[in-house]
């Protein structure tokens, strides 16, 4: 998964260039890639253009195919936020396997590498996450109920906390 290619996007003058191989799906809306360091090696995704999903801003996942997994962010989430965004989804699909509670798991685990001075701020970003992602997974037809009660018991959790003044 490691060919550095040029893809010419929607049939335009676009070029990016990506490190990683990636669906055409993936490929079609994507603006850039890289790599984080996750358990034992090193994940990609892929920055996808705001545009991928546009009832969903600051949108973040996995897609899979078969035993593939390919996670993306959007652009519009703040650079700062990436990677704890990022760690989130991967340790939803890979760690915990979208099992009942996997949501908040991974809530709990990604706070553990969001830097101090950036705690309360991250807390509004994920908590104003949260309130629009359940609207769109009830709405959209296309989650499971258990994905909709792992996404419903995030929210609830972030609803209940108070981030620290300062």
């Amino acid at each position: 998964m490691n060919s550095s290619r040029f893809i010419n996007i929607l049939g335009g003058y676009t070029m990016t260039k990506l490190t990683h191989t990636w669906p055409e799906a993936i490929v079609k809306v994507a603006k850039s890639d890289g790599a984080i360091e996750f358990r034992d090696g090193e994940v990609p995704y892929a920055i996808l253009k705001r545009e991928a999903n546009p009832k969903l801003p600051g949108f973040a996942g996995c897609w899979e195919v078969g035993e593939e997994k390919y996670f993306f962010i959007s652009e519009d989430v703040p650079e700062r936020f990436r990677v704890s965004i990022l760690l989130h989804e991967m340790q939803e699909f890979i760690v915990h396997k979208k099992a009942p509670g996997s949501c908040l798991k991974s809530l709990l685990y990604e706070f553990a590498f969001v830097p101090g001075d950036l705690y309360k701020e991250y807390i509004r970003y994920r908590r104003n996450f949260f309130r629009r992602l359940v609207p769109f997974c009830v709405n959209s037809g296309q989650y499971s109920e258990q994905h909709i009660r792992n996404v419903q018991e995030s929210l609830d959790y972030l609803e209940g906390i108070v981030a620290p003044e300062g």
